[in-house]
């Protein structure tokens, strides 16, 4: 199943070491400013995801289509960061089943024009009910990224009380 992610939720996964565990039953794409932000600085783990992204056939850059948007759909992206936004577009453009995305501004966008998404807390859940990782594992990650993650109350609280039907769209075993 393919999944186009943004820069937090990647850098997220990685902190918490859920990535290669998530690159085993996804495959993983984003796009080129992504990647730029991710490994054109210095943050920690970025020469190590670089790396990851070159050595992976799970783990790819997606090119963008930016001619296939509407005029319409690319003004209301423009108030996002580049790399959300092309994290979007690529999604709009075919490229995925669903949007891993951890920026707010990102995530309120995909639940206001209805865009199936995930963001990086709910991985451990989604990565236990696959049987990657034990029970154990998933309540030691989660905790990792609530510390790791601005998440608010509400969606820790969602991602709590998420059981197996409400994740159903985004297990590889639905695809």
């Amino acid at each position: 199943m393919d999944v186009i992610a943004d820069t937090a939720s990647v850098i997220l996964l990685f902190k918490a070491e859920l990535l290669l565990h998530f690159l085993q039953i996804y495959q993983v794409k984003i796009t080129p400013g992504v990647y730029v932000e991710i490994t054109g600085n210095d943050y920690p783990g970025a020469k190590d995801i670089k790396k990851l992204v070159h050595s992976q056939n799970n783990f790819n850059i997606e090119q963008l289509q930016q001619n296939s948007l509407t005029k319409e759909m690319l003004g209301k992206l423009s108030s996002l960061d580049l790399g959300e936004k092309e994290t979007i577009m690529a999604y709009l453009n075919g490229t995925a089943q669903f949007i891993l995305i951890d920026d707010r501004k990102g995530a309120k966008f995909c639940h206001k024009h209805q865009l199936p998404f995930i963001n990086a807390l709910l991985c451990p859940k989604i990565l236990y009910f696959s049987g990657e990782i034990s029970q154990k594992s998933y309540l030691e990650k989660l905790q990792v990224l609530q510390e790791l993650g601005r998440y608010s109350q509400r969606v820790k609280t969602y991602v709590k009380n998420c059981k197996l039907n409400d994740l159903n769209f985004f297990m590889t075993n639905q695809s």
